[in-house]
This record gives structure tokens, C-alpha cells and sequence, in this order.
């Protein structure tokens, strides 16, 4: 344990003012303020006095970050963490560290999973500050308030999310550090991804293929579909299998 703890120090000051560390607040802030302006550009927003503003947001913010960026941005940010000692040519004075090397894998899975889960808060805080803007700012007709926000369902969907993606954070994670290459890791990110879209639907491949699985467990938010929790369970304990399987593949080749 002391060895896991030193390693993910390492890799935490490693991490310090790196493009990794700003685009979990770039990215979901960016998704939080295109949902801002197509609310602005909905005639029901304008026109219907039920219309209701924290719901709009919450679906669209999940949504949009569900099944648009969120394979995308853990394909990024799993090669980023990994181009840190891939650009630097570092691996053999990290493997020559006192510190034996699976310690040195699973402190970057883990470096990743904080990552994608820090997303997710940014998320919630997108979302909280849209809403807000558009109370302050009074362009709620008719001088409306806002209900009260619904942090159980946000909080809700955003972790069925973050846990449903273990398995492709871990797959990601294998392929960044198994491949030198930013191009392999982009390429299998994007293939799988646009994958994901075209199997989403499916009975026979949806249940099964990862990058579906996020969005198959939040179903009755992200795609008004019913939830699966069989999808839930599937990316969670297949993504904790697949990180140790990746972790003993990795560690025992030869660092040339």
C-alpha cells in the first residue's frame, strides 16, 4: 500500500499544470454553456410558463455529456496521462524507481478514474451556474423563479455514469500505456465511439459493448429508455477485471 501511495504522489506532481488537469473544467463547462444558448434559442423557454428550466438542463447536460463527450473525453485524457512518460521516453527511469511496477499502472488508473470523476463534478457545477445565470440575469419571463434544484437526480445520473464507464476508462487506459503512439490511442477512442453510436439500439451488441454501457445505465434520462443495470455492473466489475488483467500485461514486458 505504501508503494500504491508513493507512486500516485509521483504521478499527482506529475500532473500539475498539465492540459489533462484543465480540460475537466473546459470541456464540461463547454458542453453546460452550448445547453446556456440553445435554452435561449427554445421558443417553449419564451413562451411556456410550465417549461421547466432544471429539467431542460439536466437532461441535455447529462445527455450531451453521456453520449457525445464522455468516451471521447476519457480517450483524451486516459493518453494524456500516459504521453507525460511516453514523450518524455521516462519509462526506464520510472521502472527503475524503487517501486514495484504494477503500483506504478494502478496509480494511473486510478490518476484516471479521478480524473473522469472530477468531470463529473464540474458537471454539477456547469449545470448550477446555468441555472443561476439565467435567474440573475432575468431572462425568465414573466419574472418566474426557479423550482428547487434536482440535485438527487443529477447526482443520481452522473454516477450511474461515471461507474458504468470503469470498463472503458480501463480499456483506454491499457491502450495509452501499452502503445507509444497518441494517434493509436486517439484512433481507437474515436473507432469505438462512433461504434458506440451505431450499436446503441441494439438488443444483441448494446448490452455488451462497452462504450454503450454508460448511456444503457442511465437510460430513462439520457435516451428516454429504461434504465439497465445489468450495464451498471457490467462496466463496473469489468472495468476493475480488465484493469488487472491490463496492469499484468503491461508490467511484465521489457521496456526497450
Amino acid at each position: 500500500m505504501n508503494a500504491l501511495l508513493r507512486a500516485i504522489d509521483a504521478e499527482l506532481l506529475k500532473m500539475k499544470r498539465t492540459l489533462a488537469l484543465a480540460l475537466i473544467v473546459i470541456m464540461p463547462l463547454a458542453i453546460c454553456g452550448l445547453n446556456l444558448l440553445i435554452l435561449l434559442n427554445n421558443t417553449r423557454f419564451q413562451t411556456d410558463p410550465t417549461f421547466d428550466v432544471w429539467e431542460f438542463f439536466l437532461r441535455n447536460n447529462v445527455g450531451f455529456w453521456g453520449i457525445l463527450m464522455l468516451p471521447l473525453f476519457i480517450t483524451l485524457e486516459t493518453a494524456l496521462v500516459a504521453a507525460l512518460d511516453h514523450n518524455a521516453n521516462a519509462w526506464k527511469h520510472v521502472y527503475a524507481l524503487p517501486l514495484p511496477r504494477w503500483s506504478i499502472y494502478i496509480a494511473k488508473q486510478l490518476i484516471n478514474l479521478a480524473l473522469i470523476a472530477g468531470s463529473m463534478v464540474v458537471v454539477v457545477i456547469g449545470t448550477v451556474l446555468a441555472g443561476v445565470f439565467v435567474q440573475v440575469s432575468g431572462l425568465l419571463p414573466d419574472g418566474r423563479l426557479l423550482p428547487v434544484f434536482p440535485w438527487g437526480a443529477l447526482v443520481q445520473a452522473l454516477s450511474v455514469l461515471f461507474l458504468a464507464s470503469w470498463l472503458i476508462i480501463a480499456i483506454h487506459t491499457w491502450v495509452s500505456l501499452r502503445w507509444h503512439s497518441f494517434t493509436v490511442a486517439s484512433t481507437v477512442g474515436i473507432v469505438a465511439t462512433v461504434t458506440g453510436f451505431i450499436v446503441i439500439n441494439s438488443d444483441r451488441f448494446a448490452p455488451i459493448f462497452p462504450w454503450s454501457l454508460p448511456v444503457r445505465a442511465a437510460g430513462s434520462l439520457v435516451m428516454d429508455t429504461p434504465d439497465a443495470p445489468d450495464s451498471l455492473l457490467f462496466g463496473l466489475i469489468g472495468g476493475v477485471v480488465f484493469a488487472l488483467v491490463a496492469c499484468w500485461d503491461v508490467t511484465r514486458r521489457d521496456v526497450l
